[in-house]
């Protein structure tokens, strides 16, 4: 399939499985068609479960399957949204950047962003 987003380095980006423990966590998702999406959530595995069924955001619902490329895990709710606000107002290169960098495939301390 071809992606109207995909990038030179997408193809480096690992897919993570998802973690049934609850907690507030910033996560970013790959979609289908090659784009990106941010979200918060209290249990991550249950969120994937509910974007890949279609109930989970309507930005998912046509850009189906997505799959966790990207997570963070915070003390409480606020700094988990916070974190997500952040995080969808970095450019997509930005994104890739921090997700190659959690996933140790590249090393930088320019991506750190204040929660």
């Amino acid at each position: 399939m071809a992606y109207k987003y995909k990038s030179a380095n997408e193809k480096s980006i690992i897919m993570l499985e998802p973690i049934e423990n609850e907690g507030f966590y910033a996560y970013i998702l790959l979609c289908a068609d090659g784009t990106f999406y941010t979200g918060w959530t209290v249990n991550i595995a249950k969120r994937i479960e509910a974007h890949n069924s279609g109930s989970g955001s309507k930005y998912t619902s046509t850009r189906l399957p997505v799959v966790l490329v990207y997570y963070e895990e915070f003390d409480n709710k606020r700094e988990a949204m916070s974190r997500e606000w952040h995080t969808k107002k970095l450019s997509r290169e930005r994104k890739e950047k921090l997700i190659k960098r959690a996933q140790g495939l590249i090393h930088t301390s320019s991506l750190l962003i204040s929660v």
